[in-house]
């Protein structure tokens, strides 16, 4: 077996590697090592093998295969090393090391500052003095004498009392079958649809059907009657100028 330690590293694998008759390529197959690699360790380029670590773990598998010391290559080369030029990849982690970290904000000229346009800002509302206030807006109707308070989720409808005649909005809260007959005539007859409404006049009466009464609300001129029944409930009524009338 050659003396690895009475030549140099390089020198030494390929005198053994030549001995063998071996090729870097068939090396490189053997040891599953870069043919790249195996031809940097033979040039002594380490730092083409990446960190000194994989540098030195190539050396020892190629060490091994070409029946060379592999211990005292290893060993030889950790002493040249430790007298070598740092590598490119060493330079670069001491460089990133030896940065030094962002300063910090002041904290204090920050605080000073914001304190500063607080108060400022404080200052310019004192002198433009406070705003108009503002009450808040609503579409909610007053009450009428004598009628139930509608509930929340029904919409709002008013209907002005005429001088003579009937004026009846039906306001659906749920899906409700309704039929009217204003006077004698059929004015209208189908389904209203939750949150839709319908009004209806009359001079002497106005008969009213309703299915599912409990989702329907009733408003006589002007009047909020509420709900005529329960839901499910059919409803049936003559209704004149101030309610319901005797019925025929």
């Amino acid at each position: 077996m050659p003396n690895a330690t009475s030549a140099h590293i390089g020198a030494t694998l390929r005198s053994a590697r030549e001995a063998l008759g071996t090729s870097v390529e068939e090396a490189a197959w053997r040891t599953r090592i870069r043919p790249e690699y195996l031809r940097a360790l033979e040039d002594e380029r380490f730092d083409a093998c990446g960190h000194l670590a994989h540098a030195r773990s190539h050396l020892h598998s190629y060490a091994r295969f070409l029946g060379l010391d592999a211990n005292a290559l290893v060993r030889d080369y950790s002493e040249q090393i430790q007298h070598a030029e740092p590598s490119s990849i060493e330079k670069l982690n001491e460089r990133v090391k030896e940065e030094k970290r962002p300063p910090k904000p002041n904290w204090l000229i920050a605080g000073a500052v914001a304190a500063v346009l607080l108060i400022a800002a404080s200052l310019t509302g004192i002198v433009r003095g406070p705003g108009p206030r503002t009450e808040p807006s609503g579409n909610a109707l007053p009450t009428l004498p004598g009628a139930s308070q509608p509930s929340a989720s029904a919409p709002a409808v008013a209907a002005a009392a005429p001088a003579n005649g009937i004026t009846l909005v039906v306001v659906a809260q749920g899906r409700s079958w309704v039929r009217v007959v204003s006077d004698g005539t059929l004015v209208f007859e189908g389904t209203i649809t939750p949150g839709a409404s319908k009004t209806f006049t009359g001079t002497d009466a106005v008969d009213l059907t309703v299915g599912n009464a409990g989702v329907v609300r009733l408003i006589l001129n002007g009047r909020d009657l509420g709900a005529p029944g329960k839901a499910g409930d059919v409803y049936h009524a003559r209704l004149g100028p101030r309610g319901p009338l005797p019925a025929k």
